[in-house]
């Protein structure tokens, strides 16, 4: 088992006795320690999971409890469903009628493997 230096003990009773997230210079100036010592003290503590920063501010608070935030709801998704969904109608498919007799060719049998059909 490790034994905790006296840099170590220190920071952990300055943030023991916080009432609020402390910023690394406010650890030093609490703590009477080096930043060096704060640093190295703090990145050890918080890979074991004995301090706790934010992470997204700059610079970086840190606490002994974790900071527990509300949780942002997120809206629920729509209920689509391909069945549910309203049909489209091809207009664009439609027989031409712009013209007249533009059309007169699909009425003419097809060929098919040497065969006439009708469509």
């Amino acid at each position: 088992m490790s034994k905790k230096g006296e840099a170590r003990i220190a920071i952990e009773r300055v943030l023991a006795k916080a009432e609020m997230p402390l910023s690394r210079a406010e650890i030093c100036e609490r703590s009477g320690r080096t930043a060096d010592e704060v640093r190295c003290a703090l990145s050890a503590m918080v890979t074991n999971g004995d301090c706790y920063t934010d992470g997204r501010r700059h610079p970086a608070r840190y606490t002994a409890e974790p900071q527990t935030a509300p949780v942002p709801k997120l809206p629920t998704p729509r209920a689509f469903h391909y069945l549910t969904a309203p049909l489209y109608v091809p207009k664009e498919l439609r027989p031409f009628e712009g013209r007249p007799g533009a059309m007169d060719a699909h009425r003419l049998p097809s060929l098919i493997n040497g065969v006439r059909v009708a469509r």
